[in-house]
């Protein structure tokens, strides 16, 4: 399996006042004070007593992100590998014609204090990006990292007009399984953040994940794309968009026992492995970070599926 970039925040301090917090991640900058030099300067948002400032060197490809209070730093995180810092969360018609604008110092959490959101990307071959989501009020904190992997793009938006935001991504936990990422299958995930007495955290919205069962013809669509892969013997390369992925997506849509049901009926009868197949697929569904929020929808799984257990963490 390919060796996929991951941008690791390793440390984060609550209720921040003015003191330097460096973030360290896997691709920190050899150079941080170079990476946030001012000519380097991209980006910058002033909301409340706060400013964000966002650099990028193109030359080297080292980027840097400054949050400051009353004109002291209290955070920087930096990126050696080509990676970059984008503030807020604009519309770039070029690129997400898709994705609305959000008023930077917006309250996306619903909790009743300003935020700003902030976007990273990692660097490196198609991947990764991440969206962090600070409160400015009462005290600095950063109240979640959502890690979207290979989502572009992935985004707030309010889905109901009133003023509660919901996270836009896919789960790209089967990258490259069961083979090529071209193959992958993925599901497309809606967050929401729910407050407890921990502070909060982000959750699958599973009502608005939830989608009309396939129409009759959709149904027979996927599941003769299914046989023609299954007829070409390419199962290891193109069963991900044809067959799992059609899968996936009922799960992820509220259509688990559909989801068996499809398996059932476009796995040929005379091809061995179904079982391992089924096992193995449902082993991964279960090392995804939204399984604890998942599995309570997930019904009547087959035997082969039920008894799958996640892979050991390493």
């Amino acid at each position: 399996m390919m060796l996929r970039n991951r941008l690791l925040i390793l440390s984060v301090v609550a209720g921040m006042s003015c003191t330097t917090v460096v973030g360290h991640a896997q691709f920190t900058a050899d150079n941080p004070d170079a990476a946030c030099s001012h000519e380097n300067l991209k980006h910058v948002s002033n909301v409340d007593h706060y400013v964000f400032e966002s650099y990028r060197n193109e030359h080297n490809g080292t980027a840097c992100l400054l949050v400051l209070r009353n004109r002291e730093i209290i955070l920087r995180y930096t990126n050696g590998n080509d990676g970059e810092y984008l503030i807020g969360q604009h519309p770039d018609p070029k690129r997400y014609w898709d994705v609305p604008e959000i008023p930077d110092g917006t309250d996306i959490t619903g909790e009743g204090y300003p935020n700003m959101i902030v976007s990273s990307y990692s660097g490196g071959a198609h991947c990764c990006l991440s969206t962090y989501i600070f409160r400015l009020e009462p005290t600095f904190k950063l109240i979640a990292t959502l890690d979207a992997q290979d989502s572009w793009p992935a985004y707030f938006a309010d889905l109901d007009h009133n003023h509660h935001y919901f996270w836009f991504a896919r789960d790209w936990t089967f990258a490259y399984w069961p083979s090529s990422f071209a193959g992958s299958p993925s599901a497309p995930v809606i967050l929401q953040f729910e407050t407890n007495r921990k502070g909060g955290k982000y959750h699958l919205a599973l009502q608005k994940m939830h989608r009309p069962a396939p129409s009759s013809n959709e149904w027979a669509k996927e599941k003769n794309d299914a046989r023609a892969m299954f007829a070409s013997g390419g199962l290891d390369i193109s069963s991900g968009p044809t067959l799992w992925n059609s899968i996936l997506n009922l799960i992820y849509s509220g259509h688990s026992e559909l989801a068996w049901k499809f398996f059932s009926q476009t796995w040929p009868s005379k091809l061995s492995g179904k079982d391992e197949w089924l096992g193995n697929f449902c082993s991964v569904l279960m090392s995804s970070p939204y399984w604890p929020d998942l599995k309570s929808s997930v019904q009547n799984a087959p035997p082969a599926c039920a008894n799958a257990k996640a892979p050991s963490a390493k």
